[in-house]
């Protein structure tokens, strides 16, 4: 759960920081733009300390491995795959949980799990392993929870995948 808070904290940290970008933008005076500009600065600092307590994102010895296995244009295929079919997946993961559908939660979550581990996303597969876990023991707080920041970090895993493939 440590890995879920932390998530979740990045999750809202970017919030704050692109609202900041944004009123950064605006008529301030050089004094709100400055004190703007320190808590930027702030939040781009607790963002990196927490960003060190997660683990990668992508296993990258064991993506390279494929990249060598399969070559660029084959790995690059199965990411365009994983963005459309997960993609597609994780809305509809998120209409299951908002209908309380744990038998399809369980379903949709398990195969997200096994597209996300044949990229060496673990977190990402970790998280929908545990709310498969969940939903098939019928825990309707414990799929919320577990779901709460899953598309900022599939987002995250799926940027994270592309710079390594790039």
């Amino acid at each position: 759960m440590k890995q879920a808070a932390v998530a979740e904290c990045l999750t809202l940290i970017d919030r704050v920081l692109e609202t900041a970008a944004r009123l950064q933008a605006s008529s301030l005076s050089p004094e709100q733009r400055a004190e703007l500009e320190t808590l930027l600065q702030a939040g781009q600092q607790v963002r990196a300390l927490l960003a060190d307590e997660m683990p990668p994102l992508v296993a990258l010895e064991d993506l390279a491995q494929d990249r060598r296995d399969l070559g660029a244009d084959r790995m690059n295929g199965l990411l365009a795959l994983f963005r459309q079919s997960s993609g597609a997946d994780l809305d509809r993961l998120c209409a299951q949980i908002s209908a309380g559908d744990l038998a399809q939660v369980g379903a949709t979550a398990h195969r997200m799990a096994g597209a996300a581990a044949s990229l060496h996303l673990r977190p990402l597969f970790t998280r929908c392993g545990d709310i498969e876990s969940a939903a098939r023991r019928g825990d309707r707080a414990a799929v919320a929870l577990l779901a709460a920041d899953l598309v900022p970090l599939w987002h995250r895993s799926v940027e994270a995948l592309t710079s390594a493939l790039s």
